[in-house]
Parts: structure tokens; sequence; C-alpha cells
């Protein structure tokens, strides 16, 4: 599964039986049967929930496909999900790269593609600028900013900072670390 996640496709000789989301199996000439991803971000969830290494499946995926993954595990905790959340307030743009609310929470994601730790302060003051406009935005509701990357765990000023194959986890478990949480009202 993770080669095909990397090679974009896979040729078996035998008869393949299973079904993938987000691949189209093709037969050839030759009877052979011919896989084609469609939709890397559905591959990799399927290969996730069969049980491969969520670490090595995310560190596959190009950026926009990292985020879609992100949201797909907060939709998965029932959260409604709005993906490159784009809003306006008080004359300002901002992006958000995920927005999961449930209820009266709502988590403003930035989804980092990297493992690096060097820089995240920089990022993190970015990302807690932009939840404050989203807090005022979304005044009905409580914003959490939150870092995803694909190696890093911590918290910074209140944010935590999530890893990837973490983040299923830390949703799991959220109610330890809400008090921990930095919350924008």
């Amino acid at each position: 599964m993770l080669s095909l996640l990397r090679n974009g496709n896979a040729v078996f000789e035998d008869d393949f039986q299973v079904e993938l989301p987000g691949v189209i199996v093709y037969t050839d000439l030759d009877g052979r049967k011919i896989l084609v991803v469609q939709n890397r971000c559905e591959l990799a969830v399927e290969a996730v929930r069969m049980g491969c290494n969520v670490d090595e499946v995310t560190r596959l995926l190009e950026w926009r496909e990292f985020e879609m993954f992100v949201s797909n595990v907060f939709e998965s905790f029932g959260y409604d999900v709005k993906h490159d959340y784009r809003f306006k307030h008080r004359g300002v743009r901002r992006q958000v790269d995920v927005l999961a609310i449930q209820g009266r929470r709502a988590f403003s994601v930035d989804c980092k593609h990297w493992s690096k730790t060097h820089s995240l302060g920089v990022y993190i003051q970015k990302q807690v600028e932009r939840s404050v406009l989203l807090g005022e935005f979304l005044s009905d509701k409580e914003v959490y900013p939150l870092m995803v990357t694909l190696g890093s765990n911590g918290f910074v000023d209140g944010v935590p900072i999530v890893a990837s194959y973490a983040l299923r986890d830390f949703l799991l478990n959220l109610d330890q670390y809400v008090d921990m949480l930095r919350v924008l009202r």
C-alpha cells in the first residue's frame, strides 16, 4: 500500500480483488491489473485504517494532501471541518488551513508538512494572531490555535504542537489537555 501511495500506480500479475478508496483498477491487454491512484489522500486514510504507520504515510503526502489528511482526522471525530478557510475581519483577510468546529469549540489548525523545530515560535505567533482574529469573527466559539506537524509534539505559549501520528490520540484524550490549551474567546 505504501508503494502504491509513493509511486502512484502498481501492476499486479495476479487477480486483485480489494477495493481501495481513491484507486481505480484497470485490466491491460495482457490481463494484468493496473492500479492507478486518483486520490492520494483517500488512499492515505485507508492505508492508516488498514494499519500502516501514520508517520510513514503522512511523510509521503504533499502539503495540501497533508492538510486534507488532518481534516479527515477531525471529521472522523465528528467535527464540522472547513479546509482552507478564508475570512475577513476588521479589514484584514486571513486563511486557516483547517477550521474544525464541534459545539462551542473551534480548532484553528495550521498544518506544517515538515518536522523542523528551530522556527516554530515564529509560526506559532502567526497562528495565534490569525486565531485571535478568527475568535473575534466567530464570537460564539472558543477558538483553540493548534499546529500539526510531521514530527514535533509539545506546547508553546499554550498552543499545542501535535505530530500527525499523535493527532488521533490528542483528540481522543482532549479532556486531559484542555486546561493546558490557549483559548481565545
